[in-house]
């Protein structure tokens, strides 16, 4: 956070439609704001200091937050790892076993290969 003081805002358009406030501070820094919650907050506090949230993105240095205030993008969740199938898991369970059963030096018999690749499969469901 920083600490600047609202001098003008100006409501524009991006080609795509997308509207977006074109503002400046008393310090001559101009900056983006992207939620018009933000730059309600923003025109509400011309002349005042307040504490912004300013990241930049490339040349452009847009305000994401003021005070308490911040933009929903900036709230970061959590990855979501999704789960493998059990179509997955067997595959991943053939690969183990085939990988394992190449690197032994004598032939094995079927039921050594299917028992390997039962544990590849338990291991993977845990």
């Amino acid at each position: 956070m920083e600490k600047i003081i609202p001098r003008t805002s100006e409501n524009k358009v991006t080609k795509a439609g997308v509207p977006f406030w074109a503002v400046e501070s008393m310090g001559g820094g101009k900056y983006t704001i992207w939620d018009k919650s933000i730059a309600d907050q923003w025109e509400a506090n011309f002349g005042k200091e307040i504490d912004v949230d300013v990241h930049q993105s490339g040349k452009y240095l847009n305000i994401r937050g003021i005070g308490g205030i911040a933009t929903p993008n900036v709230i970061s969740s959590p990855k979501i790892t999704p789960i493998p199938t059990s179509r997955e898991n067997s595959i991943i369970a053939q690969c183990l076993t085939k990988a394992a059963i190449s690197t032994m030096p004598e032939p094995v018999t079927i039921n050594y290969v299917v028992d390997m690749y039962k544990l590849c499969l338990k291991l993977l469901d845990k």
